[in-house]
């Protein structure tokens, strides 16, 4: 509870899992308890998917807040990355799970890591690398995944 209360934001993770949802609501209702305001808690899906039976839609009216970031379901691209050891933005850095990840680095920056719309301009990952300036808030990563 003290990473939380020190945080400016929490990217709350979930899946497009029952499980998952439930128990952002949870985390989501506990938060409101601690009188966190709700711009404070980020949604972003994992692995997400076209063919889950549960809508963004019906799971932003479940959880009373907006999805500001989707991670696709990229299970194979993931573990290649995981198994030799070489980050996707790196070995693959034009493919949309490598996108969503960068837009997902600019929304907790405001903008220090570009946004993939600014990156396509640019092209190339050398403004996703450099150091300098720090991340205008704190975040903390919270998972409601199943």
């Amino acid at each position: 509870l003290a990473l939380l209360d020190m945080a400016d934001q929490v990217m709350l993770t979930l899946t497009m899992e029952m499980t998952a949802i439930k128990a952002a609501k949870q985390y989501l209702e506990v938060a409101e308890l601690l009188g966190y305001p709700t711009e404070k808690t980020m949604l972003v899906l994992n692995r997400f998917t076209t063919q889950s039976q549960i809508s963004v839609e019906d799971i932003e009216t479940h959880l009373k807040g907006t999805i500001k970031g989707r991670i696709p379901d990229e299970p194979n691209l993931v573990l290649r990355s995981i198994n030799e050891g070489v980050p996707l933005a790196l070995s693959d850095p034009d493919i949309r799970y490598t996108r969503a990840i960068n837009n997902l680095a600019s929304l907790l920056t405001d903008g220090l890591v570009p946004a993939e719309e600014e990156r396509e301009q640019r092209r190339g990952l050398g403004g996703l690398f450099k150091r300098g300036g720090t991340p205008r808030a704190k975040t903390a990563l919270a998972s409601a995944e199943g």
